[in-house]
C-alpha cells in the first residue's frame, strides 16, 4: 500500500516524540519530523536509529549539532531498540490491524466479483488510499500518541 509509519520515541520518558504515516521512506521526510520534533521539544543528546537510508540524514544532523566521536547517532539493528519494538507491538494492535484488516479486505476478490475494490498495482487506487486513509491513520496514531 506504499505507506511508512515513521515514530520517535524518548528513551529515558518514553514519551512518543513524532509518529506519522506517509507515502514514502525517503530520508528527507524523516529529517523534517525530526526538525518539527526538535522545535518542539529540544535536540536530544543522542538518538538511536537502525541502519535504514531513512535515517542518514537525521545521523548526519546529530553529528553536526553535537560533534564527531561522541555517540550522537547510535546506528545498530532496530531490535536493539528495545523502547520503540515495544512500542510497534501496541501500534500494531491498537491502529495498523485495524488498517491493515480494511485494506485486505478491499483486496480481497469477493463472490461473483473478479477483484476487490482495491487493485495495488494501481497507481490511481494507491493515490485514492492514501488520500482517504492518510489522514485517518495519522489521527489514529495522534490519539495513540497522547494516550
Amino acid at each position: 500500500w506504499k505507506i511508512v509509519i515513521h515514530e520517535a520515541v524518548d528513551g529515558y520518558s518514553r514519551a512518543v516524540v513524532f509518529m506519522k504515516a506517509s507515502d514514502n521512506n525517503r530520508a528527507e521526510t524523516v529529517r523534517n519530523l525530526f526538525l518539527k520534533a526538535t522545535e518542539e521539544f529540544g535536540a536530544p543528546s543522542r538518538v538511536r536509529c537502525d541502519h535504514g537510508g531513512e535515517n542518514v540524514e537525521v545521523a548526519a544532523l546529530m553529528e553536526n549539532q553535537r560533534g564527531p566521536r561522541r555517540g550522537s547517532a547510535i546506528m545498530g539493528r532496530s531490535v536493539h531498540n528495545q523502547r520503540i519494538e515495544r512500542m510497534w507491538v501496541d501500534v500494531w494492535k491498537d491502529v495498523v490491524n485495524v488498517f491493515y484488516s480494511l485494506f485486505m479486505s478491499m483486496e480481497a476478490r469477493m463472490e461473483n466479483v473478479d477483484e476487490g475494490i482495491l487493485d495495488i498495482e494501481n497507481d490511481a487506487h494507491i493515490w485514492a488510499l492514501h488520500y482517504v486513509f492518510l489522514p485517518r491513520i495519522n489521527h489514529a496514531l495522534d490519539l495513540f500518541s497522547v494516550q
